[in-house]
């Protein structure tokens, strides 16, 4: 019986999806990432081979309309419902990468004329200061996650910002 039990896991994880890049949180949860982008969560000891089948991360929006995004870490900050999918990206990007999230920050006052903060159209993650992040988010990472989730990075602007995405004037005009 036993032999069938394992051949029949061994079936499940072989037809799964592979997600490659797995860790663990503080809470004995494996976060595993997919390819595309995907969340797979799993909550026992055997977890990465759960994890392949477990649900996706889904959007959620709250009260007043708003979407949220969310880190494995279960940090939620609440961003513009047409910003969601590439601020998620960018969490979800950064995340793979290696860096923890310990804070995020989506709508909020501006701290420079130009900040689409107010309006929802940016992300903070892990920032203290302007260009200071702790922990670290490597410039490259944040320079990477942006070109890869169609935003821009304060990591590459003169005056760096690093810790910084924001979608471009033009894209926010678009919605």
């Amino acid at each position: 019986m036993r032999c069938l039990i394992i051949a029949i896991g061994t079936l499940v994880v072989l037809s799964a999806p592979a997600y490659a890049e797995c860790s663990m949180t503080n809470e004995g949860r494996t976060i595993c990432m997919g390819a595309d982008g995907t969340v797979k969560i799993a909550k026992t000891k055997h977890a990465k081979r759960i994890a392949r089948r477990s649900h996706t991360r889904e959007a959620t929006v709250d009260a007043n309309g708003n979407s949220t995004v969310r880190s494995s870490t279960g940090i939620v900050v609440r961003v513009a419902p047409a910003a969601r999918a590439s601020l998620q990206c960018v969490v979800d990007y950064v995340e793979r990468a290696g860096v923890k999230i310990t804070s995020m920050r989506g709508y909020g006052r501006g701290t420079v004329r130009e900040s689409v903060h107010p309006i929802g159209y940016a992300l903070d993650i892990n920032q203290y200061a302007r260009n200071k992040t702790r922990p670290h988010v490597p410039p490259g990472v944040s320079n990477a996650a942006g070109e890869s989730c169609g935003v821009i990075s304060g990591a590459g602007w003169d005056d760096k910002d690093n810790g910084h995405w924001n979608l471009s004037r033009s894209a926010i005009a678009r919605h």
